[in-house]
């Protein structure tokens, strides 16, 4: 087998990252844009893959010069996969002996793995001279992570709350034997890289990079009625609790009698429950439930909105809003984590509480965050692919503590 890497103090850096399950999923996009902001620094990348992600993986990333290593695991039975819902360990030990056949297999070795899943850790571990995992829940502390998941799926179904509470401890037990195998954690905001640090962990602060396409040449202005307020709300799964949606469209009650025509585009999957309240809503109030759509029309339509709408009862991060950030259009949240980091320096609003009015107030203060220009470089001297491929690297290439 190959010697691992290239030797300490070369610029370039052969680096693994995954592994990409082929979902639309936060886990699953930091895994695509680790991959894209490595490449684009000059490092040799590789980014491991499930068989449902290939073949798209393949024409978008490999064409930009990452390697796709595609994990010969067979999808999991019916049986399996409802095991894995209720108890996620047993999914991770799938992708471990994958990702472990693989590497053995073509005999590669690293110089950096950076992992979207830290519990694949100590499966990763004999392959690389330094190895970084991305940290995601906060707070990292089994009751308080319990009592966390179970707040924030409020207005689930009380089986649909227990499952998702019992899937977040296994996520705990996973990221506390993948913090134990890391060289280094890498955390989206202060408040987890502190959290972190505090209990003895190497944490680092980074925030994930996002990269958005650059917009189409438009030779005509747009020409829209004065009176006219375009709302946006995109999530892959309307339905979910925790994206706390049917309250957004509550919130446009308030908004309503204050002479706007009000457009809300709502992108995404299972809008059953949404549909049937903007069956409801005051006229002037135009509701659009456009599905699923790719990445390039999303960001269209984040362009052309005026504000973008996340009412989520909590993230780990929120990708969907810094997209929007980067496209020049402010983002309006409730006051729970990570929104205040996120947003601070004027990028949106925050809700002075969780409710339907207080949100409609903020989305109002947010429709006179109307300079997009100074925005979208705010958010990208934070947020931008190439400053946190910046960051990244000096995190691959730091001496261990």
């Amino acid at each position: 087998m190959d010697a691992p890497g290239q030797s300490e103090g070369v610029s370039q850096l052969r680096l693994l990252v995954g592994v990409h399950e082929g979902g639309f999923n936060g886990i699953d996009t930091y895994s695509e844009q680790v991959a894209a902001s490595a490449v684009a620094a000059g490092h040799e990348v590789t980014l491991a893959v499930t068989t449902p992600a290939a073949s798209r993986l393949r024409t978008g990333l490999g064409l930009a010069g990452v390697r796709i290593l595609e994990l010969d695991i067979a999808p999991p039975g019916r049986v399996a996969r409802l095991a894995a819902r209720f108890w996620p360990r047993l999914e991770r030990r799938r992708l471990e002996r994958g990702l472990a056949s693989a590497l053995a297999r073509t005999g590669q070795r690293f110089d950096v793995v950076h992992l979207n899943r830290p519990g694949l850790a100590p499966a990763i571990r004999p392959f690389t001279r330094r190895l970084v995992s991305a940290a995601w829940f906060y707070p990292h502390e089994p009751v308080r992570r319990a009592v966390e998941t179970w707040r924030h799926t409020r207005g689930g179904n009380l089986l649909r709350r227990m499952v998702m509470t019992l899937k977040s401890f296994s996520h705990y037990l996973g990221d506390v034997e993948g913090y134990r195998a890391s060289d280094c954690v890498v955390a989206p905001t202060p408040s987890l890289s502190a959290q972190l640090r505090s209990q003895g962990i190497q944490a680092m602060l980074c925030p994930p990079p996002v990269h958005v396409a650059r917009p189409p040449p438009s030779p005509v202005q747009e020409r829209r009625a004065a009176d006219l307020k375009r709302l946006l709300i995109c999530s892959g799964d309307l339905s979910h609790p925790r994206k706390n949606l049917l309250l957004a469209l509550e919130s446009l009650r308030y908004l309503a009698p204050r002479g706007w025509r009000l457009q809300l585009e709502v992108i995404g999957k299972n809008p059953e429950r949404l549909q049937a309240l903007a069956r409801t809503l005051p006229e002037g109030i135009d509701v659009r439930f456009t599905g699923p759509l790719p990445a390039a029309r999303v960001q269209a339509h984040m362009r052309s909105a005026d504000v973008f709408l996340f009412p989520s009862l909590y993230e780990e991060w929120g990708y969907a809003a810094v997209e929007s950030l980067l496209c020049g259009t402010p983002v309006v949240t409730f006051p729970v984590y990570p929104f205040p980091f996120m947003l601070e320096g004027g990028l949106g609003e925050i809700a002075g509480d969780l409710s339907a009015r207080s949100l409609a107030e903020a989305v109002e203060r947010a429709f006179h965050l109307n300079d997009r220009p100074r925005l979208a470089r705010a958010a990208a001297e934070r947020f931008g692919g190439s400053v946190v491929a910046r960051k990244l690297t000096e995190i691959w290439t730091a001496p261990r503590a």
